[in-house]
């Protein structure tokens, strides 16, 4: 495995990703190599709600439709993906297909059947490093109540990652169809705030089966704890990128990014240990978060209403502040 800090130089691809820009670099130099198709998540507005399922794009200029994380599970048929990558590998594309290390297992299981191990060689999987994911009904849920909240003005557009000020330091960014906007810190947002505690995640992702996989070609995730790990020097306050690349196809494709330093910056991590590093910084690309003691009730609560499970958890917090600092005292 191959290790990289990553971070695009453009200030417009930093404020339209996540972390530090480099699904958006890698799709584009596959793009660049000539016949190659993207698959990854897009979330779009229909009526009321949004769907969030898996688009294809083959043009360097769609590639912002499928950026970002949008915390909230994907539509992924399996079979229809499937067949349009098959379609794909037969006119001589290539393949780079986005998603969850479960969504993406699911797939190459699937698929190799239907292909031949030469194929492989055009077809890369790149998994995010993944917390977890929420439920599709509470965040339905969220959107409806944001609606009623105020007044029938429609959610447009929902940033979980908002880098306001820095990256390390987002906020969530909602966008109305009058054009209203509404910025809340991380703790403030009811949604984000229980999907960091866990009370929103798949019961399966208490158990994931998928951590680690050594199948796929890349793994991207926020270089959380960079600053003390002496890379510090190197950071953008806009996204810092953590690539593990565990193929050769996948290392030849990243380096192939050093001839593009005016576009990025790239560092190989000599010597990096990454299972230290994760344990540390990014516990979740080695191993399941913990499911909360009170899950089933937050949960329950937030089928009904988010806003109430936010602040039925809030009120719990503080209760279990007091608590701990009177014991504390005797």
């Amino acid at each position: 495995m191959n290790n990289y800090l990553f971070f695009s130089k453009s200030e417009k691809v930093l404020r339209s990703s996540s972390s530090g820009g480099a699904f958006y670099h890698l799709a584009k130099a596959l793009l660049n190599t000539g016949k190659a198709a993207i698959y990854g998540t897009e979330l779009r507005r229909v009526n009321e709600h949004f769907e969030n399922s898996i688009s294809r794009i083959d043009n360097i200029s769609d590639i912002h439709r499928i950026m970002r994380s949008k915390y909230v599970i994907s539509t992924f048929d399996v079979k229809a993906i499937s067949k349009m990558v098959l379609d794909d590998l037969s006119n001589k594309f290539k393949v780079m297909i986005a998603g969850t290390p479960c969504q993406l297992e699911r797939f190459r299981l699937f698929i190799s059947n239907l292909i031949k191990k030469d194929d492989w060689d055009n077809i890369f999987l790149v998994s995010v490093f993944c917390h977890g994911v929420p439920k599709k009904t509470f965040f339905d849920k969220y959107i409806d109540e944001l609606n009623k909240k105020y007044k029938n003005d429609l959610v447009d557009n929902i940033n979980f990652r908002y880098k306001k000020e820095s990256w390390d330091d987002f906020c969530i960014s909602i966008d109305f169809t009058s054009g209203k906007n509404i910025v809340e810190r991380q703790s403030d947002n009811p949604y984000f705030t229980l999907f960091c505690e866990n009370y929103l995640l798949l019961d399966s992702c208490f158990s994931c089966n998928f951590k680690n996989c050594q199948y796929f070609d890349f793994y991207l995730g926020d270089f959380w704890g960079i600053t003390k790990i002496g890379c510090a020097s190197n950071m953008n306050k806009l996204g810092n990128s953590i690539v593990f690349a565990n193929t050769d196809k996948a290392t030849q494709l990243i380096n192939s990014l050093f001839n593009e330093q005016n576009e990025c910056f790239l560092e190989h991590l000599n010597d990096f240990n990454y299972v230290e590093y994760c344990l540390k910084y990014n516990s979740a690309f080695l191993k399941s978060v913990c499911k909360p003691n009170d899950y089933d009730k937050i949960s329950n609560i937030a089928c009904k209403s988010i806003f109430k499970a936010y602040k039925t958890f809030k009120r719990y917090r503080l209760f279990n502040k007091i608590k701990t600092r009177l014991f504390k005292k005797r």
